[in-house]
């Protein structure tokens, strides 16, 4: 295992515990319910053993790690130019159509899959995306122009 890897986990560890200590003031209970510190000390605790885990396989494993290669660096700059045009667009397109261009540029452009592969996993991942956050967790997403087109039709 790389120092370098060790050294993030045990970062990692050392902020769960104090998202944790910091969590004992929150009030919680019955009164409260669940309380609001039950998530982030549920997430705090699954980060600590995930990164314990972590550290332990990877000690027991003695293969030696892919090394950054500067040849990945054009790659990386053309996924954060899409990431950064997919932010933009989606105040003003709203969620869908960016969502769908962005997932299918990164998946048959940079990853270099099939058409049909980048097609089906896009609409898929978008679709349950946006069913997810809109109906199950009733966060609403960016408002999509073909929504509100549609709409306005009906």
């Amino acid at each position: 295992m790389r120092t370098t890897n060790k050294v993030i986990m045990i970062i990692l560890i050392i902020i769960s515990i104090i998202i944790i200590w910091d969590l004992a003031g929150l009030a919680g209970g019955a009164h409260y319910g669940i309380g609001p510190a039950f998530v982030p000390r549920v997430l705090a605790v699954l980060l600590i053993i995930l990164s314990i885990s972590d550290i332990v396989i990877n000690e027991k494993s003695s293969e030696d790690e892919e090394v950054f290669r500067l040849e990945r660096i054009p790659k990386l700059i053309k996924v954060f130019i899409l990431l950064l045009l997919y932010i933009s667009f989606m105040a003003k397109a709203g969620f869908i159509i960016p969502s769908l261009v962005f997932f299918i540029s990164i998946l048959f452009f940079i990853e270099k899959r099939s058409l049909k592969f980048s097609l089906i996993t896009s609409v898929t991942c978008v679709s349950i995306i946006y069913l997810l956050f809109d109906f199950i967790l009733n966060v609403p997403l960016p408002n999509d122009v073909l929504i509100n087109f549609f709409s306005n039709l009906i």
